[in-house]
């Protein structure tokens, strides 16, 4: 009997250090670990094996937990940025983290957490849910940065799981892709729009030039946020050609110049002037021949260089043929309209001039409908108003001459 009692308290001994390597087990390391993300394996996180030992908090993620980094996505060269680790699905003590990357330097910012092996890691167990705040300087090489991650929750739990990877570009944007209009086009209006693509959230620097070296430029404007730009009428002359070319800016820097720069050589397509002497007055004349079908003559006069714009409308004010736009110096001119030329079937190019299939004259199975239109002309001195003596009917914006006719198609 003697024999008896010490053995029980050996049996009791034995459970209660059980127990207490469980709760330990339970809790994230209290001195943190490293080498438990995805940047080592796929297979590691926190229930990898623990060295001499066991696993740790169990051999799979669970989807209970939620864990996420955030911060930016682009860097400069060098740069440092704020970033958070947040895990969320337990409540309690006991939770635990690590973070890494593939390149570049991280730094804790919070007593909570602590730089060991050159990863972040909890200093202690920490209270959940968690959101860690810590630092991550690039490396002095562009490229693209991975950051890797996982969470240990609460200590009841005992779940872990992976955070998603974040990737941060480290550098200035890739160059941007020129789109419209193709390198090298004929019969571009005086007041092109140009469009080009390139990462989101950039600001974008557009140039125009005359010479391919850019050692001059026609323009040079800052886009802000839209990946197209449409030329100030007066920005360019008539049968000229010109050079264009754009980079991207973001916070981690700008980008070069989108490749060999594009080219188009702009023209009054379609627009005759008639004669070379200059009217005393603004003014809009009824097509001719109207009723039409399908084509007809359009004349409008300028008593000065103006920036031009005419537009045919249907009777419910949709825009469907622009006839001209662009800067015209004064003088009479005459443009066609044919209305087979224009319309959801007919090939019409975005600038309003029609292909080369449609522009031959025939109706087809495309074109406009029989029924009445209008055309507008608006037009604006380029430099403000004419010079007095000039006899002018300005109307509508401020130095702007307006003027609108109905003319009537029949099919």
């Amino acid at each position: 009997m003697e024999n008896v009692i010490p053995r029980r308290a050996g049996y009791a001994l034995a459970s209660a250090a059980a127990v207490l390597l469980a709760i330990y087990a339970a809790y994230a390391s209290s001195a943190g670990r490293t080498g438990q993300t995805m940047k080592n394996s796929p297979t590691a996180g926190c229930g990898a094996k623990v060295t001499g030992g066991g696993s740790c908090h169990g051999t799979t993620a669970s989807s209970a937990v939620t864990v996420t980094l955030s911060g930016p996505a682009v860097l400069p060269a060098g740069g440092t940025g704020s970033y958070t680790l947040s895990l969320a699905g337990t409540t309690g003590a006991g939770g635990g983290l690590d973070i890494a990357v593939s390149s570049g330097t991280l730094s804790s910012t919070s007593p909570s957490i602590q730089l060991l092996d050159s990863e972040l890691t909890h200093a202690g167990a920490i209270n959940t849910p968690y959101s860690i705040a810590f630092t991550f300087s690039a490396p002095p090489d562009t490229g693209i940065v991975t950051m890797y991650a996982n969470g240990k929750g609460a200590l009841h739990s005992g779940s872990w799981n992976w955070a998603p990877n974040l990737s941060v570009r480290v550098g200035p944007p890739p160059a941007p892709v020129l789109l419209s209009p193709p390198s090298n086009s004929p019969g571009i209006p005086t007041s092109p729009t140009l469009s080009w693509r390139g990462p989101s959230g950039a600001s974008w620097t557009l140039e125009i030039s005359t010479r391919q070296d850019f050692a001059t430029t026609i323009l040079h404007q800052i886009v802000s946020t839209d990946t197209s730009f449409k030329v100030p009428p007066g920005t360019l002359l008539n049968s000229t050609q010109y050079y264009w070319h754009v980079s991207a800016t973001d916070s981690g820097g700008t980008s070069p110049w989108s490749g060999p720069a594009w080219s188009f050589t702009t023209s009054l397509t379609g627009v005759e002037i008639l004669g070379s002497g200059r009217p005393s007055a603004y003014a809009l004349s009824q097509n001719y021949p109207n009723p039409f079908n399908p084509s007809t003559q359009i004349r409008f006069s300028l008593p000065v260089t103006s920036a031009v714009r005419l537009v045919v409308y249907d009777v419910q004010g949709k825009e469907v043929a622009v006839l001209a736009d662009g800067e015209y110096s004064a003088g009479i001119y005459t443009v066609p309209f044919n209305a087979g030329a224009f319309g959801p079937q007919s090939g019409v190019h975005a600038s309003g001039v029609p292909s080369s299939s449609s522009a031959a004259g025939g109706v087809g199975s495309g074109g406009l409908s029989s029924g009445v239109y209008f055309y507008r002309l608006s037009a604006a001195p380029i430099g403000g108003i004419p010079e007095p003596g000039l006899n002018q009917t300005l109307s509508g914006e401020a130095g702007t001459f307006t003027a609108v006719r109905k003319v009537l198609l029949l099919r």
